[in-house]
């Protein structure tokens, strides 16, 4: 069984100067909420959950939601360093639990 999700590999790397992430996702299933996840890395990433951005939202059935992360919030998400906003070299959202939606559609990503 395949989970829904998008991964962007290397989006325009340098963040510096925008404020938010933007990703206006819709949850299309009438009945099940979209238990969804969005993790950021960096160039420097190694791999390990605290070593990233994570951050989980749900959708609710039918809905179309605008899911805004303040870019200063992936600055500080590692736990021993700080993200490498000039170097983003991956995006990914994802499906987060066995339960709910089973699908996602994805209107657009983009950084304000």
């Amino acid at each position: 069984k395949v989970s829904p999700g998008f991964t962007l590999h290397e989006p325009v790397p340098d963040w510096r100067r925008y404020k938010t992430l933007v990703s206006d996702a819709e949850n299309p299933e009438a009945a099940e909420v979209l238990h969804l996840g969005i993790r950021i890395h960096d160039r420097g990433h190694g791999r390990v959950y605290t070593d990233r951005f994570n951050r989980l939202f749900d959708v609710g059935p039918g809905v179309r939601r605008e899911l805004r992360i303040p870019l200063d919030d992936v600055h500080l998400a590692p736990r021993n360093r700080l993200m490498n906003m000039a170097q983003i070299s991956d995006v990914t959202l994802f499906r987060t639990k066995e339960g709910g939606s089973q699908r996602l559609r994805l209107h657009g990503v983009r950084l304000e």
